[in-house]
């Protein structure tokens, strides 16, 4: 698999930001769905998520996210259970490279990207995209880290 230098564009992003324990995103992603179907909206693309560690070990803050069919209007506490929307999220330039082995760590494909950048001049911008893609009922994560700047 090689890394591509691509652009990355959204519309009607709906997020949920939380604490949870390594590699345990998905259980947001479940509150997320439930959230959708509940307001009668339906995802139009992957979802994905961005981590950030915390000072607990093995825990991290997530930030999941998914492109849905229409703006979001909050009511009631909604907004204060932590979801977010965005209207548009737009990244003109990044690189990205297909994470295959669920099993292997993502920072060895932050690593990579992070080579690759810095052998091509460039500053990536943190925190990275993983992209979940659901292949043959088994998983994928497209990494996609925005360029922040030529050097």
């Amino acid at each position: 698999m090689k890394i591509e230098k691509t652009s990355l564009q959204l519309s009607n992003v709906l997020s949920l930001k939380q604490k949870a324990k390594v590699y345990e995103w998905y259980l947001i992603g479940l509150e997320m769905r439930k959230f959708i179907v509940k307001h009668d909206y339906y995802p139009t693309g992957p979802i994905f998520f961005t981590s950030e560690p915390t000072k607990i070990k093995d825990t991290y803050i997530y930030n999941v996210s998914m492109p849905i069919n229409a703006p979001v209007i909050f009511e009631g506490d909604d907004e204060n259970k932590g979801f977010t929307f965005t209207q548009k999220l737009s990244f003109p330039d990044g690189l990205m490279f297909r994470h295959l082995d669920m099993d292997e760590p993502l920072e060895k494909t932050y690593l990579l990207l992070q080579s690759a950048a810095e052998q091509n001049m460039l500053v990536l911008e943190k925190p990275f995209l993983n992209i979940f893609l659901d292949v043959y009922n088994d998983g994928v994560i497209d990494v996609f880290a925005p360029i922040k700047a030529v050097k």
